[in-house]
């Protein structure tokens, strides 16, 4: 059995403003890095296999503090990224829906984004076919990655953690946006929350 831990990426400024990312590369701030470092804390000792991650500096970065406690290099790739939303990155959530209710002309479509989904998810599954893989990526990204599998969810919290296991071609999901690592930020290091096992 393979079992993916879908990650998201620690918060930006961007996600407390409600602006529109997509594919441009905002780092993460100093809250979003404690929060990479507090579940980087929450996976010492769980054995991974493989480490993926999207390309983009918030993704990297996230997957950077996560490997000084999960020892592995880091597989890149932009199959991992954010769905690209054209001219409606850069701008506040509420303009990017006044000025585009239909989505941004140059957005990327959902059948665009499905084909590189499945892509970059038989990839893994052809690189790593047993035990666990960690793979950072962004709140669309994984959102579409549950829907996909059929357990549909309206948002995720910044560095929450999905599992979704996958045996004889079928993917299922074990638990989606779990943040107990964010539970306790004042516990003593080497403390571990409830794991998301």
């Amino acid at each position: 059995m393979l079992e993916l831990w879908l990650v998201r990426h620690g918060e930006t400024d961007w996600n407390l403003e409600q602006r529109v990312q997509g594919w441009l590369d905002i780092p993460l701030n100093a809250n979003g890095r404690q929060q990479a470092e507090m579940l980087s804390h929450q996976l010492q000792g769980i054995p991974f296999q493989a480490l993926y991650s999207s390309d983009l500096t918030r993704a990297l970065t996230t997957a950077r503090i996560l490997a000084k406690n999960v020892p592995l290099p880091i597989r890149t790739s932009p199959e991992l990224r954010e769905r690209g939303l054209g001219e409606a990155e850069g701008l506040l959530r509420v303009e990017a829906q006044r000025r585009y209710p239909n989505g941004a002309p140059s957005r990327e479509t959902e059948e665009q984004m499905h084909r590189r989904l499945i892509s970059v998810m038989d990839r893994i599954v052809s690189e790593v076919n047993h035990g666990r893989v960690l793979c950072v990526s962004h709140g669309g990204f994984i959102r579409l990655w549950l829907g996909y599998i059929g357990h549909p969810i309206p948002a995720l919290g910044n560095t929450s953690v999905s599992r979704v296991a996958y045996t004889e071609g079928l993917w299922r999901v074990i638990c989606a946006d779990w943040r107990g690592h964010l539970a306790h930020p004042g516990r003593a290091h080497g403390t571990r929350a409830a794991s998301p096992r």
